[in-house]
């Protein structure tokens, strides 16, 4: 006759600390009682709860926050005070990067914390805001036709009259900011509008950084895709002897550094949203520049064609650029973290 197993609702309910349900005993569930008298399912649950708990009691502890991911992480720093002079990045047993002060499953450097919440909070309460600044089509300045992005570089190539402009700024590509004029990714303060609310000043600073953010989502994408469109023909160069299996895989390293370079810039422009005007912000803005160009110039090579003769010299070209994306990467997350240590950057709170 097998053994009936006692049910413990408790522990299904997410308890860990009670007693013996009899109304006259004393007795602590623990452990051990419950190898005795719960069936395996009920142990684990308990066994997870207890886990649960000490690592919620713990400051230095905090779940991986990927889905399925089980992994604990310990760090001593992260809490409180510290997160406004550093951006606490760590990486489970997984190789999940994310952030440990705000729990955040991404590395948001260099924005902190504070100004990371306050950003997402800001999109989500204007939700017909945001739909606009996901939007992505542009209209051509010089035939007016809408254009779809197709790839993740922002030097776009009108289909219908071939006029080449910059994504961002719809400027003549031929005078714009990364050939070495002026820059279209720094903000520029508006002249006092005497028909414009203050509030409405703010949506046009706002909808400025948030369609950078959102612009460098979009390229991630869209180089990851232009990556993998590439596979079939480098599999076809690597047939015909001209790279061996690890050399062509330059294409797939270009495309990584770029994600993560991606990913920093976007959340640079939450951070130059919240920076106060100044001389530490425009050096901040040149360091953003300078990535922000030779990110695109790195993407750029993603969409030049794949010959049998070339592809040696593409790969060597790719392969410098993206050391030199690594570097200027680098230094952007270098100078920024040591701004917050050294407290030189000042902040405009926009959270009232």
């Amino acid at each position: 006759m097998s053994l009936i197993r006692p049910r413990f609702p408790m522990i299904e309910d997410g308890q860990v600390l009670f007693g013996c349900m009899e109304d006259s005993c004393r007795t602590a569930v623990d452990e051990s009682f419950l190898a005795k008298h719960a069936d395996t399912a009920c142990q684990d649950r308990y066994k997870e709860l207890l886990r649960r708990d000490y690592v919620a009691a713990n400051p230095n502890l905090r779940y991986c926050p990927y889905p399925s991911c089980t992994e604990t992480v310990f760090c001593t720093g992260g809490r409180a005070s510290s997160l406004v002079v550093e951006v606490p990045t760590v990486t489970c047993g997984n190789g999940h990067s994310f952030c440990f002060g705000c729990g955040m499953d991404s590395d948001h450097r260099p924005c902190i914390c504070k100004y990371v919440n306050l950003w997402l909070k800001g999109a989500r309460e204007d939700s017909g805001t945001a739909q606009w600044m996901k939007a992505n089509t542009r209209e051509c300045p010089k035939c007016h036709h809408n254009i779809e992005k197709a790839g993740g570089c922002n030097r776009i190539v009108c289909r219908f009259c071939r006029f080449q402009f910059c994504w961002l700024c719809l400027k003549d590509w031929d005078v714009h900011g990364y050939n070495g004029n002026e820059n279209c990714t720094a903000w520029k303060e508006l002249e006092p509008d005497d028909d414009a609310t203050a509030a409405q000043q703010l949506l046009k600073k706002f909808l400025f950084y948030f369609d950078r953010f959102n612009n460098h989502e979009l390229s991630a994408k869209l180089d990851q895709q232009l990556c993998e469109q590439t596979e079939e023909r480098m599999l076809r160069v690597q047939e015909t002897g001209q790279l061996s299996w690890i050399e062509s895989k330059f294409m797939k390293q270009a495309v990584d550094e770029l994600t993560k370079c991606r990913v920093s810039l976007k959340w640079s422009y939450a951070m130059a949203y919240y920076l106060a005007p100044g001389n530490h912000k425009e050096i901040f803005e040149d360091l953003q520049a300078n990535l922000e160009a030779a990110v695109e110039e790195l993407s750029q090579m993603l969409e030049e064609e794949i010959e049998e003769d070339t592809v040696k010299s593409l790969r060597q070209r790719m392969m410098d650029k993206t050391i030199y994306v690594h570097l200027r990467h680098d230094i952007l997350l270098r100078d920024t973290a040591a701004g917050l240590l050294e407290g030189r950057w000042e902040w405009v709170d926009k959270s009232q």
